[in-house]
C-alpha cells in the first residue's frame, strides 16, 4: 500500500520508530489522519500578544518549587511538568515515546488536563484525537507562524519557546532550563542528560538568541545557575510582580510536590 523509504537517519530512536511504522503502523496512521487536529484549531498567532508567559522545563532547579505560584498566568508545561502545573494552558512535547508512556502510566491526568495538548507532528506518528499537532519547519530559525510550523533544534524546550513566540508572549520566562547535565526535577526519565546532548541543546538557543534580540523578544532565564547563558537572567519574585494575571483555568486545585529523580514513586519503565 505504501512504499517504504530507506532509513537514512543515524538517530537510533528515529530508526526504531520508523521500523515500528513499517511493521504495521500504517493502518493506525491512516485512521489517525482523519482525526488529526492542527494547533491552529486551538491557538492562533498573537493570542498572547504583550502578555508574559512562563515555560516549565524539567531541570532539577524546580525540585521543591511551588508551582501554584504560577496559577492564573500564561504557562506552557513541557512533558511531565503538566502534572505539576495542571492549570497550564498548553502541554507541549516533541516526544512520541513520552506520549506512549503518559497514556500507559498517567492517562488519567493526561485526559483530565484542561489545556491544549500539543505534540510535534513526528514522522506522522498516530497521536490520538485529543492531541493538536504542530508541524516542524526545520531545525533552526525564527518562527513565522503556527500554521507554517516551528523550528525544533531537537529539544522540546526550544519548541515550546517557538510556540510562545508565535503567540506573541512578552516577556517569556524560562523555569527549569538548567542544561547542566543533571537529572529532571521529577522521576520517570532514565539517567542524566549527557554533556553532548546539553551542548547541542544550548547551541540551538545560542543560535536563536540574536534573532530574538533583533526582533525585540525578551527571553528571561529565572535560574541564575543555569548552563544556558545566552539570555538575560531575572528573579522569580520580579517576574511574578507583573500584575498581568489571567483568569484561573478550571482544573485541579493542587499539584503534586516535586520530587527528585529516582524517588520511590512508581512510574513504570520510562
Amino acid at each position: 500500500m505504501f512504499g517504504r523509504p530507506p532509513i537514512t537517519t543515524r538517530d537510533y530512536n528515529v530508526q526504531k520508530m520508523m521500523r515500528a511504522k513499517q511493521r504495521g503502523l500504517e493502518a493506525a496512521w491512516i485512521l489517525a489522519r482523519g482525526q488529526k487536529k492542527h494547533i491552529t484549531e486551538a491557538l492562533h498567532d498573537g493570542q498572547w500578544s504583550g502578555q508574559p508567559c512562563f515555560i516549565l522545563g524539567g531541570g532539577p532547579s524546580l525540585i521543591g518549587f511551588n508551582f501554584q505560584r504560577l496559577r492564573g498566568r500564561r504557562t506552557i508545561a513541557i512533558n511531565r511538568a503538566f502534572e505539576y502545573a495542571p492549570f497550564a494552558e498548553i502541554l507541549f512535547s516533541m516526544d512520541s515515546t513520552f506520549y506512549q508512556w503518559v497514556l500507559k502510566y498517567r492517562g488519567g491526568a493526561f485526559f483530565a488536563f484542561p489545556g491544549t495538548r500539543v505534540f510535534l507532528d513526528t514522522l506522522n506518528f498516530p497521536y490520538g484525537a485529543e492531541v493538536h499537532y504542530v508541524r516542524s519547519a526545520g531545525l533552526q530559525g525564527f518562527p513565522n507562524s503556527l500554521k507554517v510550523g516551528i523550528y525544533t533544534a531537537n529539544n522540546s524546550g526550544y519548541g515550546a519557546l517557538q510556540i510562545a513566540i508565535c503567540l506573541g508572549a512578552q516577556p517569556i520566562y524560562l523555569l527549569g532550563f538548567d542544561m547542566n547535565n543533571a537529572a529532571h526535577f521529577h522521576n520517570g526519565y532514565p539517567g542524566k542528560f549527557s554533556a553532548p546532548v546539553n551542548k547541542n541543546f544550548k547551541q540551538g538557543f545560542e543560535a536563536l538568541a540574536p534573532a530574538l534580540r533583533a526582533k525585540g523578544v525578551r527571553v528571561i532565564n529565572l535560574n541564575p545557575k543555569s548552563g544556558l547563558r545566552c539570555f538575560e537572567f531575572g528573579k522569580l519574585e520580579e517576574a511574578l510582580d507583573d500584575h498581568n494575571r489571567q483568569p484561573e483555568n478550571a482544573g485541579q486545585d493542587t499539584a503534586p510536590a516535586a520530587q527528585p529523580a529516582g524517588s520511590n514513586e512508581s512510574l513504570g519503565p520510562f
